[in-house]
């Protein structure tokens, strides 16, 4: 290992501590040490380290906002939200499961993990009313966010798809992955849920009444056809690709590309004025685009100056193949618990799969899988951002229930990842 590869890593670390220490974004920080790192320390030139901005994520992600951050705006999604939670009120076991839908579909229509900014204080009313055990609302919200976010169509599926194309995939390949990603994502969260739903005793939830949620405004009907549209022409070519060669459908799915149609249907929403362009670009969750991009535009960095090697050869030389999803979904969950998953852990692992595939022999649906569901999922601890909004959002008198069972949760969750590794889940 050469010196500016130990500097780079020594770089990291600080980069994280001094990060959450300070509240700085990681990403600024991540483009000062590669430029410090790569140029200054190592024989990089100045020019190259600015090629290895990943420009693909940053389109990919503007163009899924800029059409979903419509039905965000015009709060489509959130009634959406509140329908479905009403159609169960006179089901008090269904509640808890209407609860988790509500989020999982929410987040899974485009807007990610940012719907635990405006879903969970409504989520937690309910289930307050429903006398709901608060331990469970932690579970909910991981789970819901986690099992619909990262379906390739939504804003993690998205940032997935292009950290793994910058990590040295083939772009086939990086939306692969990425696809099956989601679907093992979401295998894990019915799962996570189900196991709630038996410790907390859902089924004990009292019945509740709801107000009537008022009814779609035009805007907003006109919003949710789009949506519909717009996953139906991207997911029914591929789906009928699987079970049919038809040249004809062959010929479409290949010609659909994901982030490209998002921008046509955020153009038809300007032309039908569900929104403007201003309204828009506010919903491109830029502080996250610039914690991912620099800290990516580092990890290249520390790529060209040999940590991938460094580090693939430590796993490779110390722990057996079939160890290896488990013990990449432990590393990835306790690093999350300090660090940004998109902007530390997957750039950080990612690059070390294409080297260990190769020699060990492993799917790459089996190693990325647990890497980025075992960080995700650490996401609900009260100490990163959706466990800390879902702390402060309860009253008083459940906060310590819920900052416990946030914890516990986390726990539940890798336990939960190493049962579908055992079973072979992530190999579907």
């Amino acid at each position: 290992m050469t010196i500016p590869c130990l500097i780079a890593i020594v770089m990291l670390i600080l980069i994280i501590f001094f990060g959450l220490k300070f509240k700085i974004n990681l990403g600024v920080m991540g483009l000062a040490a590669a430029y410090i790192c790569g140029s200054l320390i190592g024989d990089l030139p100045a020019n190259s380290i600015i090629g290895l901005w990943p420009t693909s994520i940053m389109t990919q992600v503007c163009c899924v906002m800029l059409f979903f951050s419509v039905a965000v705006h015009n709060e489509t999604f959130k009634v959406l939200a509140y329908k479905l939670i009403y159609r169960g009120r006179n089901v008090a076991p269904l509640i808890p499961v209407l609860l988790y839908l509500s989020i999982l579909i929410v987040a899974g229509t485009g807007t990610g993990g940012s719907v635990v900014y405006f879903m969970v204080l409504p989520v937690y009313l309910i289930a307050k009313q429903c006398k709901m055990k608060m331990g469970f609302l932690p579970l909910i919200v991981i789970a819901g966010i986690n099992g619909g976010g990262w379906m390739v169509f939504s804003l993690e599926g998205a940032l997935n798809n292009g950290i793994l194309a910058s990590a040295g995939f083939p772009s086939e390949m990086a939306l692969s992955i990425a696809s099956k990603s989601g679907i093992h994502f979401f295998i894990t969260s019915v799962i996570m849920f189900i196991v709630g739903y038996i410790v907390f005793q859902g089924w004990k939830c009292e019945a509740v009444v709801t107000e009537k949620p008022e009814p779609f405004t035009k805007e907003q009907r006109m919003t949710l056809i789009l949506v519909c549209v717009f996953i139906a022409i991207y997911l029914l070519p591929t789906i009928l690709g699987n079970f049919s060669e038809n040249a004809i459908v062959t010929a479409i799915a290949t010609r659909i590309n994901l982030y490209m149609l998002a921008c046509v249907f955020a153009l038809i929403c300007i032309i039908l004025k569900l929104g403007t362009f201003e309204q828009m670009l506010k919903g491109i969750p830029w502080g996250a685009l610039l914690t991912v991009c620099g800290m990516g535009t580092f990890i290249a960095v520390c790529n060209k100056l040999g940590m991938v090697e460094f580090l693939a050869n430590i796993f490779n030389n110390n722990i057996s193949p079939e160890m290896l999803p488990s013990i990449f979904a432990i590393c990835a969950g306790i690093m999350s618990l300090f660090s940004a998953t998109m902007g530390v852990v997957l750039p950080t692992f990612y690059p070390m799969l294409y080297s260990i595939m190769g020699t060990t022999g492993l799917s790459p649906y089996a190693l990325a899988s647990p890497i980025a569901i075992g960080s995700a999922m650490s996401g609900i601890s009260p100490f990163s951002n959706m466990g800390a909004v879902t702390y402060s959002v309860v009253e008083e008198e459940d906060k310590k229930t819920v900052f416990i069972a946030s914890i516990a949760a986390v726990g539940i969750s890798w336990g939960v990842i190493q049962l579908c590794i055992i079973l072979g889940v992530y190999n579907i």
